[in-house]
């Protein structure tokens, strides 16, 4: 029997292009270095979402990398600008709620948590969630995975786990989570093992 659900968030709850804070950046940056400054800020954003470098840090070196121009209130509106709803998801969540606990289980940081939450009511209805940068481990990485699994207090074969990523999902099954391996594009897929795990 299934007693709670972790969700991941990218491209799961909200779909993102990452692509859109790079442009924003170009007109600062210049076009022959933007490719420079979306390498540097991405291996950056890698280490803010495993909690090595705070969300302050990041946004400072990301500015000054940039050289000019580009405030730090406006790269942080970049960077955050990047989200919009997964509205097929959204009427699952509507469906679960109030019948499973529902969690998240995200590589984030703390500067999109902090957004996500603000910007989209959808993230109120969570009853709590696991995020990389507080946890200071990331996803596919096991000891992130048993974080969740210890806090929450249950057996693997008793939480569904939903993700984009291939090697995300191959941890949560091999430490028994009952994982789906989510496609935006063919929703209808999760639906199907909803509607099996009701059967089940």
């Amino acid at each position: 029997m299934i007693k709670a659900f972790l969700f991941d968030i990218g491209n799961v709850l909200v779909r993102f292009d990452y692509g859109r804070v790079f442009r924003a950046v170009e007109k600062y940056a210049g076009a022959g270095r933007v490719a420079e400054v979306e390498r540097e800020v991405r291996a950056m954003g890698q280490e803010m979402e495993c909690g090595v470098v705070s969300a302050d840090e990041f946004v400072a070196r990301s500015v000054e990398l940039i050289g000019g121009g580009m405030g730090a209130a406006e790269f942080r509106a970049a960077f955050n600008d990047i989200f919009w709803v997964n509205e097929p998801m959204l009427a699952v969540v509507d469906r679960l709620v109030g019948r499973v606990p529902l969690y998240l289980f995200s590589n984030t940081s703390e500067l999109h948590e902090r957004y996500l939450f603000e910007r989209y009511e959808v993230f109120g209805r969570f009853q709590g969630g696991f995020y990389s940068w507080s946890a200071g481990c990331m996803k596919p990485d096991e000891a992130f995975y048993r974080k969740a699994l210890d806090e929450l207090g249950l057996e693997p074969g008793e939480i569904a786990y939903i993700d984009d990523l291939p090697d995300n999902i191959a941890t949560g099954r091999r430490l028994g989570l009952v994982s789906h391996a989510y496609d935006p594009e063919r929703h209808e897929t999760l639906e199907a093992f909803l509607a099996g795990l009701e059967a089940g």
